[in-house]
C-alpha cells in the first residue's frame, strides 16, 4: 500500500485508465471468438488483435506500479506481444474482405516473427535470465528497439492492407447500396485513423531515442512523459474498440439517407438492401444495423418477415443464404465452403447446420 501511495499521479491515472481498457477489451475479445455472426477467421484475428494489445498494454500497467522496478525478473513477463499486432489487423482485413479465402500454411510466416518475440520473453523470464540479457543492442536500448521493430512491422503491414483495400474499391466501383462499399469504407477510415494514432506514437519514440543520443539520458524517467506515451499506445486500443468493433456491430448497413432514397416504405428499403443489392451476404449481419439503416425498431424487423412467410428476420435472412448457396453451385463449379462463406454464413459448419433444420 505504501508503494502504491509512492506512485506520481501520473502513473496511477494511467495504470487505472489502462486496467480499465485491457477488461473490457479482453471482454470484447472473448465476444468475437463466441459470437455467432461474422466471419469466423475474421472474428479469430481480430479477437488476436484486442488479445496481443491488452497484454501488451498489462506490462505498461506493471511499468507504471512500479513493480520491474522492485522485481528486475518482471520486466520480462511474457506479455509484450506487439509483434503479433500487425499480422493479426492485416488477416483482419483480409478475412474481412474476401470471407472465402482459405488459409494456407504459407501464410504461417506472418507468424515467425512475433512467434519468435513470445518465445523470447518466455525463456528469458522462466529461465531467470533477466540479468544477463544486455541493455543496449548496437548502442541502442533493446526496448528502444523492439518499439521500433513493432512499429515498422504495423506500418509494413497497414500499407499491405491499404493495397488489398484498394483493389476491392475498385471492384465494388461506385455501388453505394452494397453492404461491403462501407466495409471498405469502415476499413479505409480505420487505417488512416491507425495511421495517425501509431505516428503519434512514434514520435515519442523517437524524441526519447534522440535525448537518449544526444545526452545519453532519455525522458522515461519523466513520469508525465511517459505516461503519455504509454497513453498513446493505449488510445489505438480505445479507437480499435469504438471506432471498429462498436461501428461495426451497431451502426446502419448502409447509411439512412442513400438508403431513404429507394422508398419511403420501410417494406421497399428493406428489400432494397436486403435483397437487390445482397445485404443478406453481409457476415455481420446485425439486426440492429439494419433496423437503423432502414429507419424502423429492430423488433419490427420480424413483423416484416412474418408478411413474407418467414416466421422472424433471422429465418427469412437464412433462407435467403441457402437459396444463393444453390444458385451459385448451379451456375458455376464451386466449393461448398467458398459458396457458404461468400453469401455471409459465418463458417461451413453454420451453413451445414442450416442446411439441417431447413430439411
Amino acid at each position: 500500500m505504501e508503494h502504491l501511495i509512492s506512485l506520481s499521479r501520473y502513473d496511477l491515472v494511467a495504470a487505472i485508465l489502462q486496467s480499465v481498457l485491457i477488461i473490457g477489451a479482453l471482454g470484447t475479445a472473448f465476444g468475437y471468438l463466441t459470437k455467432r455472426s461474422g466471419n469466423r477467421s475474421s472474428n479469430v484475428f481480430f479477437s488476436l488483435l484486442l488479445v496481443a494489445f491488452s497484454f501488451s498494454i498489462g506490462s505498461l500497467v506493471f511499468e507504471h506500479l512500479g513493480l520491474p522496478a522492485k522485481h528486475p525478473s518482471l520486466r520480462f513477463v511474457p506479455l509484450w506481444f506487439t509483434w503479433t499486432i500487425g499480422p493479426a489487423w492485416f488477416f483482419y482485413v483480409k478475412f474481412s474482405l474476401f470471407p472465402s479465402y482459405r488459409w494456407r500454411w504459407t501464410d504461417a510466416k506472418h507468424f515467425i516473427v512475433p512467434a519468435a518475440q513470445a518465445v523470447y520473453y518466455t525463456i528469458v523470464f522462466f529461465g531467470g535470465l533477466g540479468e544477463v540479457v544486455p541493455e543496449t543492442v548496437f548502442g541502442i536500448r533493446a526496448t528502444t528497439l523492439d518499439e521500433v521493430i513493432f512499429l515498422m512491422s504495423v506500418f509494413g503491414y497497414l500499407f499491405v492492407s491499404y493495397r488489398y483495400l484498394r483493389y476491392k474499391a475498385r471492384e465494388i466501383g461506385e455501388q453505394r447500396l452494397r453492404w461491403d462499399y462501407w466495409k471498405v469504407q469502415l476499413l479505409r477510415r480505420s487505417q488512416r485513423i491507425l495511421f495517425v494514432l501509431l505516428t503519434f506514437n512514434f514520435v515519442f519514440v523517437v524524441f526519447n531515442f534522440t535525448t537518449v543520443q544526444q545526452s545519453g539520458v532519455g525522458l522515461l524517467h519523466l513520469r508525465g512523459f511517459y505516461a503519455s506515451s504509454s497513453l498513446s499506445f493505449g488510445l489505438i486500443l480505445v479507437y480499435l474498440l469504438r471506432g471498429v468493433a462498436y461501428r461495426q456491430h451497431f451502426y446502419p448497413q448502409v447509411p439512412i439517407d442513400d438508403l431513404a432514397k429507394v422508398g419511403d416504405s420501410a417494406s421497399d428499403r428493406l428489400d432494397a438492401l436486403t435483397i437487390t443489392h445482397k445485404g443478406f451476404c453481409d457476415p455481420d449481419l446485425h439486426e440492429v444495423r439494419v433496423a437503423r439503416a432502414v429507419g424502423i425498431p429492430p423488433q419490427q424487423l420480424n413483423e416484416l418477415a412474418q408478411e413474407k412467410g418467414y416466421k422472424n428476420w433471422w429465418k427469412w435472412i437464412q433462407s435467403l443464404r441457402l437459396r444463393e448457396i444453390s444458385k451459385l453451385r448451379k451456375s458455376k463449379p464451386i466449393s461448398l465452403r467458398k459458396a457458404a462463406l461468400d453469401v455471409g454464413f459465418a463458417s461451413l459448419r453454420v451453413a451445414l447446420r442450416a442446411f439441417r433444420k431447413r430439411a
